[in-house]
């Protein structure tokens, strides 16, 4: 298995979900979030904090070492 390339990514796999999981419950297509993972796509305010509930993290600045917020 290939090396995560983004924080996001790396957190999902630790807990074992896939893209189609966290797609799912962002409302949005596995490719909207694969693009997010990617970096390819804006990490929006919003969809940063469903993020931190569904990776049930304590704070939102956990997510971004690697990804840009828009608002």
């Amino acid at each position: 298995m290939a090396m995560p390339k983004t924080k996001i990514e790396m957190i999902r796999r630790q807990l074992f979900l896939n893209q189609s999981d966290v797609a799912d419950e962002l409302h949005m297509t596995v490719g909207n979030y694969s693009k997010i993972e990617r970096g390819e796509r804006r990490l929006t305010v919003d969809v940063a904090k469903k993020l931190v509930k569904i990776f049930k993290l304590k704070y939102i600045d956990e997510l971004l070492d690697d990804n840009p917020i828009a608002s």
